[in-house]
């Protein structure tokens, strides 16, 4: 056994002894005095004792640790492994808040997280590492109300100027007016972006910045931004240091046209309810665009946008997007892509079955400012919810059916291309108990130009779902097969991929696993087969659960051999909450009624919340028109769009027993994740969205880097976004969670509580 495992290993013994659980628990187990006395030693109480001292009485208390371990094992072509690092890898994480409600006006909160490490794949150095280090202070009763963070704290104006995680200070005021209609706010925020505490330069990446802003009845609201960023020149290069500010000021004002007294359209269409957004942005400062510090010292640059959107009552919304950012338009901070502009205009209409179409015309423009820019012009139509047809009169068919054509070219016409997608997607309940799903995506690239770059891909999958029952457990199976072909000038690719997945539940044990075979036959030779096989299994006693986690990959391929990687890995994970003025928490979840949950006039997964009963939330999206969800083993999915912005497939999923509610969420796909600058820019694009609806986060979990190796990273745990929000039900999770079948894409749920963040696999299984 190497040190660090020993070292670990005694951790292990140190940190189990901290375990928190009921005497009830251990009384159900089957009377046998080897199992009691495990038991016994791992449910001895000594910090639940600790955090429900008399101390804490007032204070709400949430403690979770994970400690973990995992054999890796890799063999076969080193450049091609899955693991780069073999052998047992072991880390324990923990995180620990506490927080007080003084009265109506008054909170304070703090949280500390961190690792003790052995594990190449969750840190590079050894030891204790404090991750995430938060104090906050809320005073609404102060003459001049304040709320002050110091720590891990997350700064966002807007995607303009900088919205990151920094380790830092932040304060708002809301300095008094004397007219009650009007709100002002003054935020100040510094700090680093480095992402460790213990190690590295914080002006490596400094931030600091303040922001103004005022919202008066007539005016609406506006905002005056300015974002300072310095990066110091490292001992170990030979690039320069560059500093750069970046100011704006934004604004937005809701409004109202009497279309309604329109004799021609007043029969379908009310009055138009218009919001109107936009943002002046100016660059001076230093960036790292060419990386040539010649070029890119001193330099200046605009940015622009403006957004006009309809949202009213009648079946029809709009909304026509204009931005652009010149080439030396950098901010650091910043969540947009530099030297492009882009028009967007999108029209919906939601009929009264429910089904919406959506029709989109897009102007995407690169490089701006050279002398032979990129243009792209799409133009798209998108059919999303319940396909009613005459040919199937029984059959409750839902789906997405998305078409377009996208043609980039550039000034000088040198580089043509043109790009067809018909991608539909359909669900419909079956015989024998099944709900049946079929895909057909064609995709056509015409290179105009050359020719070289043509390619033709065809994808059919067939797939269904089924309730399975066995003894106790109750779960379902998933078989899936898809055929893919590509061809280009060179090649011709054909493939064929079957898989099962099944995800059954008894009780406090959960398993789930998918086995999965590739088959790539190409014309030139180079055919690889894959053999994946990834598998679950969680045992929930209360306060603690001990998950098993397997993953299997064979990989053959006729140039390079084979490969075969292997990971087994268990966790332990003990959970404790503590609400104020008792000593446990109510695990139970219980009716909400609707009256205590705001029900919004748009697609929100706040005003679905955890809770209510099926009737009332499927109630609340009757009324939004969406209908008619494709119904599974617990669970409705309806294809529609929770990000108005994004066009990728979207889904939205409520997942329910007992005829209550357990998690509403949405599933969000990504285009391509090999492009990753698209990726990114996809990622971004929801993230912003979602700090627009519900402000700052309450908890920010970021590691790793996008990059042309994501699904691996996410895989490895070297890649993790995460982001919380508290709400009165429960807490709204947005990031990128690890599946067994390892696909990925974005995830929103609102539960009443989720995995804690250290535990990557929060996905929602059985939505595929």
């Amino acid at each position: 056994m190497s040190f660090k495992n020993k070292y670990l290993t005694g951790g292990l013994l140190a940190v189990m002894s901290f375990g928190g659980q009921t005497a009830s628990a251990a009384e159900a187990l089957p009377n046998n005095f080897f199992i009691d006395r495990i038991v016994n030693s791992i449910t001895s109480n000594p910090v639940e004792s600790a955090l429900s001292h008399d101390l804490l009485k007032d204070f709400t208390v949430n403690y979770n640790n994970t400690l973990s371990t995992a054999l890796h094992r890799s063999s076969g072509d080193h450049g091609t492994r899955l693991y780069s690092t073999t052998g047992t890898e072991t880390y324990n994480d923990f995180s620990l808040s506490i927080a007080r409600q003084y009265d109506n006006f008054r909170s304070m909160s703090a949280m500390i997280s961190g690792t003790l490490s052995a594990s190449d794949y969750r840190y590079d150095d050894r030891g204790f590492v404090p991750e995430r280090i938060n104090l906050k202070f809320e005073n609404g009763a102060a003459h001049t109300p304040f709320k002050a963070e110091a720590g891990d704290t997350f700064a966002d104006f807007s995607i303009r100027t900088v919205q990151t995680s920094v380790k830092g200070a932040q304060i708002e005021f809301q300095p008094q007016s004397k007219n009650q209609k009007e709100f002002s706010s003054i935020q100040l925020f510094t700090g680093t972006a480095k992402t460790d505490w213990s190690k590295g330069n914080p002006k490596q990446d400094y931030y600091t910045g303040a922001s103004y802003l005022v919202e008066m009845p007539d005016v609406g609201l506006f905002s005056i931004n300015w974002v300072n960023n310095i990066k110091e020149q490292l001992s170990t290069t030979t690039t320069e240091s560059k500093t750069q500010n970046v100011y704006s000021i934004a604004g937005e004002k809701e409004f109202t046209i009497p279309v309604a007294n329109l004799e021609v359209i007043r029969d379908i269409m009310p009055d138009q309810n218009i919001i109107a957004e936009g943002e002046l942005s100016y660059f001076t400062g230093d960036h790292s665009e060419t990386g040539v510090d010649g070029t890119d010292k001193e330099q200046n640059g605009k940015g622009y946008f403006f957004q006009l959107s309809g949202t009213n009552a009648s079946p029809f919304s709009w909304r026509t997007r204009y931005e652009r950012y010149s080439k030396d338009f950098a901010p650091a901070g910043a969540g947009i892509a530099t030297g492009t502009q882009n028009i967007e205009l999108h029209g919906a209409w939601r009929h009264e079955s429910g089904l919406q179409t959506r029709i989109r015309r897009l102007l995407y423009t690169t490089n701006v400012d050279n002398s032979n820019p990129t243009f792209s012009k799409t133009w798209g139509v998108n059919f999303s919810g319940p396909f009613n047809t005459d040919y199937f009169p029984h059959r409750k068919i839902t789906g997405t059916a998305d078409f377009f054509q996208e043609r980039s070219e550039t000034d000088y016409k040198d580089a043509v291309s043109v790009t067809r997608v018909a991608d539909i997607n359909l669900a419909a309940p079956m015989d024998y108990g099944w709900n049946g799903r079929a895909g057909l995506v064609i995709k056509s690239i015409v290179d105009v130009t050359t020719a070289t770059g043509s390619s033709l891909t065809k994808e059919v999958s067939v797939g269904g779902d089924h309730a399975l029952t066995y003894n106790n457990w109750k779960g379902t199976i998933t078989p899936t097969y898809r055929l893919t072909q590509t061809k280009t000038n060179s090649t011709n690719t054909f493939g064929n991929n079957p898989t099962l997945s099944i995800n059954m539940l008894n009780g406090q044990h959960s398993a789930g696993m998918v086995a999965s075979l590739t088959k790539n036959v190409v014309d030139n030779g180079n055919n690889y087969d894959e053999y994946s096989f990834d598998a679950n299994y969680g045992y929930n006693l209360g306060a603690h659960t001990f998950r098993f986690e397997g993953n299997a990959l064979k990989r053959e391929t006729k140039s390079a051999g084979s490969n075969r990687d292997l990971r087994i890995g268990v966790s332990w994970n003990y959970n404790y909450d503590k609400p104020a003025g008792s000593t446990l928490a109510d695990k139970g979840l219980g009716v909400v009624s609707p009256a205590t949950v705001a029900e919004s006039d748009t697609l929100d997964v706040k005003s679905l919340a955890p809770g209510l009963s099926l009737k009332d939330t499927l109630g609340r999206l009757d009324r939004l028109n969406i209908k008619d969800g494709a119904e599974q083993p617990g669970e409705r999915v309806f294809e529609t769009r929770l990000i108005e912005e994004v066009p990728t497939r979207q889904r939205l999923v409520v997942q329910h027993s007992a005829n209550t509610v357990n998690k509403t969420g949405a599933v969000i796909a990504f285009d391509n994740i090999a492009n990753v600058a698209g990726t990114q820019r996809t990622f971004k694009q929801v993230r912003s969205a979602l700090f627009a609806k519900y402000g700052q986060p309450s908890n920010v979990v970021e590691k790793g880097n996008f990059s042309a190796t994501l699904a691996t990273d996410i895989r490895n745990g070297e890649f993790v976004r995460i982001y919380e929000w508290k709400t009165p039900s429960g807490v709204i999770r947005f990031g990128i969670p690890k599946r067994l079948d390892n696909t990925v894409r974005m995830e929103v749920q609102h539960a009443r509580s989720l995995p804690p963040t250290a535990n990557s696999s929060w996905s929602m299984e059985t939505v595929r």
